[in-house]
């Protein structure tokens, strides 16, 4: 019998208002264990320490690129297997509403790279104007 192990993303669809700060939860990434209802059990958690991490939103049809994030610059990743994604209003006024996809990617110390999260994000109009 052969054994199946999940390399593939997780996947992770993003509906968000234009113009507003998006700060999703965290994400934590463990190695091993199992998952019992929405809970990991046993598995330790990734260390990121000498990890960079790099999320790409672009356009569905024509692949261009509309916002890079990086470490420092909306996202964090900690050696407690934790990985924070931000970005400012600023950032999300200047997305034009639309569905777009994205993934986001490490590169360990050695040159490693791995896509841990992929999916849709979806930009919506804000109602009220910022001023």
């Amino acid at each position: 019998m052969a054994t199946e192990i999940q390399t593939t993303p997780a996947v992770i669809n993003y509906i968000h208002k234009k113009g507003d700060d998006w700060t999703p939860d965290t994400i934590t990434v463990y190695d091993g264990g199992t998952v019992v209802d929405g809970v990991v059990v046993g598995g330790t958690v990734r260390n990121f320490a000498g990890y960079t991490g790099r999320l790409q939103i672009r356009t569905v049809l024509s692949n261009d690129v509309i916002i890079t994030l990086t470490n420092g610059a909306g996202i964090t990743l900690s050696s407690l297997g934790v990985i924070t994604l931000t970005m400012t209003a600023a950032q999300t006024a200047a997305i034009a509403a639309g569905d777009y996809k994205f993934d986001m990617q490490t590169t360990s110390g050695a040159g490693v790279i791995k896509t841990w999260i992929e999916g849709s994000f979806t930009i919506v109009t804000d109602v009220t104007a910022n001023s």
